[in-house]
């Protein structure tokens, strides 16, 4: 295996009731000896000086990413791809049957400045697996192209979740078995075979087997 892990940035929740909803996805940083730099959901403004400082911290500059791989296309996983110009956007191809106009006046043209931002975009189905490393896997009940994905990195397999199960509280739940759903049935399929998940909204989770994590 040629992939390894160069960073996880935490996303989180900032939620104030009637007055502001900002999530932050989490962002995930790898490196292959062939492809170079890979950024799987890059993430908000919210997040934007955080994701600056940790390039710098790696002496990366934006035009050293050369793939960016989105679970699925929201603005707080996906709004940060703009600043990666020599990038190759990866999604699933489902993201082009949606009509974004559809969010709104306003959303459908943010939406639509990030996306002619995008200079080259390749698209993936289920099953795909990605430089050799990167297992993509169709959770679409979030959104109709959201995936999640299995990373076999140098170290381990770790489980990048997406917004199916967008906390560490969640997926407690699903362990547990206090849920029962297609997504629970889909977390512990996929968890069990990993050694650490990835959340969107939280700090990742290492497992311990026989435990819940």
């Amino acid at each position: 295996m040629v992939m390894k892990l160069r960073s996880i940035i935490a996303g989180g929740l900032v939620k104030i009731s009637g007055v502001l909803d900002a999530p932050y996805s989490t962002v995930v940083i790898l490196e292959d000896e062939n492809e170079g730099i890979v950024v799987i959901d890059p993430g908000s403004s919210v997040i934007l000086g955080k994701l600056e400082r940790e390039l710098e911290s790696m002496g990366l500059k934006p035009d050293d990413v050369k793939h960016v791989i989105l679970t699925h296309f929201h603005m707080d996983h996906a709004f940060n791809t703009i600043f990666f110009e020599s990038a190759t956007i990866h999604l699933h191809s489902a993201y082009s049957t949606k009509d974004y106009s559809k969010f709104g006046i306003l959303l459908g043209k943010y939406y639509e400045i990030v996306r002619k931002s995008w200079r080259r975009i390749e698209t993936f189905e289920d099953g795909d697996v990605l430089f050799e490393s990167i297992e993509i896997h169709s959770s679409p009940w979030h959104a109709r192209e959201h995936v999640s994905m299995v990373l076999n990195l140098r170290g381990g397999r770790y489980f990048v979740v997406g917004d199916v199960c967008p906390t560490r509280l969640d997926y407690y739940d699903i362990v547990r078995k206090r849920r029962n759903d297609e997504i629970a049935e889909f977390v512990r399929k996929f968890s069990r075979s990993c050694d650490v998940v990835i959340f969107p909204h939280d700090e990742p989770l290492r497992i311990q087997r026989g435990g819940s994590g």
